[in-house]
């Protein structure tokens, strides 16, 4: 049997070691860097189009985009964020899509990886951590 991304006792229908929960930290713990809550709008651009979402949590490295649109796995788009009042270009490569069935949810979107994070962007993450 051929699993994606998931292990032998869940591709069996058992529950994985630590249960449920254990499965909602996964991303967490494979981060380098610690996510900063966050409520900034963004502009995504892909091919001739442009969508809209908003960042709900953010690193030096990556962010979660809140959208109802998901680009496929590996796709680089150039997204623009408002940060303290200047308008910041990051290029972002897509790691992960989540999905929730039925509303639009906030948890519903995109994790994305920071191609090369301008310096304004990353005096905005240090000063988030900061005071956080």
């Amino acid at each position: 049997m051929k699993t994606t991304g998931q292990n032998a006792a869940t591709a069996v229908g058992k529950e994985p070691e630590g249960g449920a929960d254990s499965r909602l930290h996964i991303h967490a713990e494979r981060r380098a860097c610690r996510r900063i809550p966050a409520n900034l709008q963004a502009r995504l651009f892909y091919g001739n189009l442009i969508y809209t979402g908003t960042v709900t949590n953010l690193s030096e490295k990556g962010m979660f985009i809140s959208t109802k649109v998901r680009f496929p796995v590996n796709s680089v788009c150039i997204m623009l964020v408002l940060v303290n009042g200047q308008v910041v270009k990051i290029p972002v490569k897509v790691r992960r899509t989540a999905a929730r069935e039925g509303a639009y949810s906030p948890d519903s979107g995109m994790g994305v990886e920071l191609v090369n994070a301008p310096q304004n962007y990353l005096d905005y993450v240090s000063a988030c951590q900061a005071s956080a």
